[in-house]
């Protein structure tokens, strides 16, 4: 009798619909937007600009000047310039200068542009750039437009609100704006290259964070930060909540469209009830998800819960715990945990590199993942530094630069993605390899 009970339930499992399994990944790398490789090398608190190596990640000569502290940059559209964004390291009352760098002879151009505050964000379209300016010192944020030949702003749009999420469509800044001190209506500003400024508001999705009035008696607040992500080629954006709906944001009408998720319906599926944080959770809390564009419909979500205790001696205890990792098929609305331990995720070339740990201010013993490697098919491909706090710096060259997560040194492993084995080491800090714009993408 067992034996025909258990093999009706693989029967029935096997002629469930989309039993064949979901779709696979698109994993393609993004194209780097620079003419010629460069990366930004720190030296005493400042940064410069030097002609990179993408193998041996040796930096060369000529570099620029420096810079101080980069706060943001973008590349031209034909990508032999780049506009930084930075301000002196010494003066925590600076404001950013926008600072054009000839690629090709590593010199800078023109006199800067002056900002009236620091640039979160760039985007370079023609002879003008658009920034997301946080304006100094009142903290309110604008969409500031700079012509390039003059050097002139020539307009500035205050946005309301505080800047939570920043995402990128090809010719616009995607942003996710919530209250000013407050977890409320948050609202979708798309800020075009030409410095318009639209913005919808997105009815069914709660976000923002809420800080005590008196922080000497309360001093833990509360967040709640869903994931924004772009479809560049369909011009759509995605907002993916802790809880509640899905949004689809059609970014040209900004015409707004509500999805419920649901697990996939297959035997390799598991239930993806990731994004219900733990209703225990009280206090200085709250969920907090990032969300990825990798390709044709599919959505990469991760994150983490922060949580709030007392320990046994009474003090307060402050942890969180990884949301998981998740795959959003945006064709159907499905959802599927491809790693319940991650919190971090970065798309390489065929493959999805997961990291996650837990924390507590306790100290208590730590529980990661290490970093695990998912290809195309979702399917483990190879799994290093188990138990590690191992976090991916960046992917360059068909391999990851990792983190190896021990404490006060600064260790990085150089892992190739064919053999999934570490092939090296470095120490020290690295150069950052500017692929593209950001520091936000």
């Amino acid at each position: 009798m067992r034996g025909l009970l258990a093999a009706g339930i693989a029967l029935a499992i096997l002629s469930w619909p989309g039993s064949a399994g979901p779709r696979a990944l698109v994993l393609a790398a993004p194209a780097p937007q620079a003419a010629v490789p460069v990366a930004l090398v720190w030296s005493h608190d400042r940064a410069r600009i030097a002609r990179l190596d993408e193998t041996t990640l040796r930096v060369g000569r000529p570099r620029t000047s420096s810079f101080g502290i980069v706060d943001s940059w973008a590349f031209a559209p034909d990508g032999a310039r780049l506009v930084v964004a930075s301000h002196a390291y010494d003066d925590p009352r600076s404001v950013d200068k926008l600072t054009t760098v000839d690629l090709k002879s590593l010199r800078r151009r023109a006199r800067p542009a002056r900002l009236p505050g620091w640039a979160s964000a760039l985007l370079w379209r023609g002879d003008r750039v658009v920034a997301l300016v946080e304006t100094c010192c009142s903290g309110a944020s604008e969409i500031d437009l700079v012509d390039q030949q003059t050097r002139a702003i020539v307009s500035r749009t205050p946005l309301g609100g505080r800047v939570a999420r920043i995402s990128r469509a090809p010719d616009a800044l995607v942003l996710l704006c919530v209250p000013d001190n407050g977890i409320g209506q948050a609202r979708l500003v798309v800020a075009g290259a030409d410095g318009s400024v639209r913005s919808v508001a997105l009815a069914n999705v709660s976000a923002g964070w809420v800080f005590p009035s008196d922080p000497n008696t309360d001093p833990i607040g509360t967040q709640r930060l869903p994931g924004i992500a772009v479809d560049p080629v369909g011009d759509r954006a995605y907002v993916v909540q802790p809880t509640g709906p899905a949004v689809e944001v059609e970014l040209r009408t900004l015409a707004v469209t509500h999805h419920d998720l649901h697990a996939a319906h297959s035997a390799l599926a598991r239930l993806a009830a990731w994004w219900e944080p733990a209703a225990s959770a009280k206090g200085m809390q709250g969920p907090m998800r990032t969300a990825q564009w990798i390709g044709d419909g599919f959505l990469a979500v991760t994150g983490q819960d922060e949580q709030p205790g007392v320990g046994s001696n009474g003090e307060r205890v402050l942890s969180d715990t990884p949301a998981g990792l998740a795959v959003v098929d945006t064709r159907d609305w499905t959802i599927a945990t491809l790693d319940p331990g991650a919190n971090a995720v970065k798309a390489a070339s065929g493959l999805l590199l997961a990291t996650g740990s837990t924390w507590s201010s306790t100290g208590d013993e730590v529980n990661a993942v290490g970093l695990v490697a998912y290809g195309t098919d979702r399917s483990r491909r190879f799994r290093l530094f188990p138990g590690a706090q191992a976090w991916v710096d960046f992917v360059l060259g068909g391999r990851a630069y990792v983190d190896e997560g021990v404490p006060n040194v600064t260790r990085t492993a150089v892992v190739d993605f064919a053999s999934g084995k570490v092939v090296g080491e470095r120490s020290g800090p690295l150069p950052l390899p500017l692929l593209g714009d950001g520091p936000d993408n």
